[in-house]
């Protein structure tokens, strides 16, 4: 089975799982930490999913959920490109179009505008 984690901003539609993990656990806890942004939007809803495969029971626990004000060290703030906002472990696709001449030694860089 699985645990997905999803993040609804404002209402908005539901998404692909911001966090995710799979397989059997037999011991301790899977531990995770996400930052959600306070720059915008000022309504988050945080959905739990439980999947589990058919015929076979499901167990799962959620322990300790907090909400804290003040910034995350350990986990990337979501990166938001065009209209889909992005997580760590998670892809997007966008086009990039650069003008120029191009060497073999030339590397591209790209930068986000906040």
């Amino acid at each position: 089975g699985a645990l997905n984690v999803y993040v609804k901003v404002n209402g908005g539609p539901q998404g692909n799982p911001v966090w995710n993990v799979s397989g059997v656990v037999t011991e301790g806890w899977v531990k995770a930490e996400l930052a959600i942004s306070t720059f915008w939007p000022h309504f988050y809803q945080v959905i739990f999913e439980s999947v589990s495969l058919k015929g076979h029971p499901g167990y799962i626990a959620v322990d300790e959920v907090r909400v804290l004000a003040h910034p995350c060290r350990k986990a990337p703030h979501f990166l938001r490109l065009q209209n889909v906002e992005v997580n760590v472990g998670q892809n997007a696709t966008f086009q990039c179009i650069a003008g120029g001449k191009w060497s073999q030694h030339d590397k591209l860089w790209l930068q986000v505008r906040m």
